[in-house]
């Protein structure tokens, strides 16, 4: 109990106003350290590490070491002489989060041809995207900076709910003017954002705990119907409920803070059990299912932001301060 009373301490440093940073999850990353066990390679690409002819103008690799290529680098020539296309297709579909608030594609790039910058006639580049196993591809990014070494983020928003492959395409065009050290990639991350974000200031309980509020589930109206909101170390067997409304607050309320504005929706009553009494402590929690069902009765459309805090009740204070109250929570809904 003392290392979570900690955490939720912590927790309570949250400024008041602003909502803190959503969670990344990496969904997928590589840094071909291991090789191209994860990429299907067709053509010249290839695993380029420290001894590739073209190392001297390339490294060093933003991984050290490791780099996947498309050159004749690993046949002893810093040029691609051939018009033949080559892809590096990732062999297995990552799911992106339905619920997720944002998806991205991140890559290290460098990018050596004919064209100078961007695509042209010749030496074209295409980052690539397939929601059916690679039966179809739609382009992401065509070619761009030349020269140096930088990195791409892409946008994924657009696939959320899907499962995806990506791949890198170089076309030549032709065999000419291939003197260059072609397209080399590293460090390849697909990562989503969590849609939750914690805000305001919970209040330390008469059992020496801040109650936290978390969730789990999709915030998609059209995705599974899984949306819970869970508060723990809530005191052991009071009544507890979650309140929530479309804005913040942080008014002085019961000797904390009120996060969410007023009027505010209330669910349903319930005991947060835990330990049996006589004990006094954090034990207790409280979930609610944000269904689909649940969020129409109370009018909630896509594109709106809630806002919930989790209240109980706490004899330990004298009234009117006899309420424990958690952190907030907020998240938008998506179509």
């Amino acid at each position: 109990m003392k290392l979570n009373c900690i955490a939720a301490l912590a927790l309570s440093t949250v400024a008041l106003s602003a909502p803190t940073r959503a969670q990344t999850t990496t969904l997928f990353a590589d840094d071909f350290s291991a090789g191209l066990a994860q990429w299907t390679p067709t053509g010249r690409w290839h695993l380029a590490d420290d001894n590739d002819a073209c190392a001297p103008n390339t490294a060093p690799y933003p991984s050290p070491g490791f780099c996947a290529a498309f050159n004749d680098g690993n046949f002893g020539v810093c040029a691609f002489q051939t018009a033949a296309v080559g892809r590096l297709s990732l062999a297995q579909a990552i799911a992106i989060p339905a619920g997720a608030s944002s998806a991205r594609l991140r890559f290290m790039t460098y990018e050596d041809t004919e064209c100078g910058g961007g695509n042209c006639g010749w030496d074209h580049r295409f980052v690539e995207v397939s929601t059916d196993n690679g039966t179809t591809w739609a382009v992401l990014a065509t070619g761009a900076a030349e020269g140096l070494w930088y990195e791409r983020v892409l946008s994924l928003d657009a696939y959320r709910g899907a499962s995806v492959r990506i791949r890198f395409r170089f076309d030549p065009v032709d065999g000419w003017g291939n003197d260059y050290a072609g397209w080399l990639v590293a460090d390849v991350r697909i990562e989503s954002d969590s849609p939750f974000a914690g805000y305001c200031v919970g209040k330390l309980s008469s059992a020496n705990c801040i109650p936290t509020i978390e969730a789990t589930g999709d915030v998609s109206l059209s995705g599974p119907d899984d949306l819970v909101l869970t508060a723990r170390l809530l005191l052991n067997g009071v009544s507890s409920k979650l309140i929530w409304s479309r804005a913040p607050n942080t008014t002085p309320f019961h000797g904390g803070i009120l996060c969410v504005s007023i009027p505010a929706a209330r669910t349903t009553v319930r005991s947060s059990n835990g330990d049996a009494w006589p004990a006094a402590n954090c034990t207790g929690s409280y979930a609610f299912a944000f269904t689909h069902a649940y969020l129409a009765s109370h009018g909630v459309l896509a594109g709106e932001t809630l806002y919930v805090q989790a209240s109980t009740r706490d004899s330990g204070f004298a009234p009117p301060n006899n309420l424990s109250l958690s952190a907030g929570l907020t998240f938008t809904v998506l179509p």
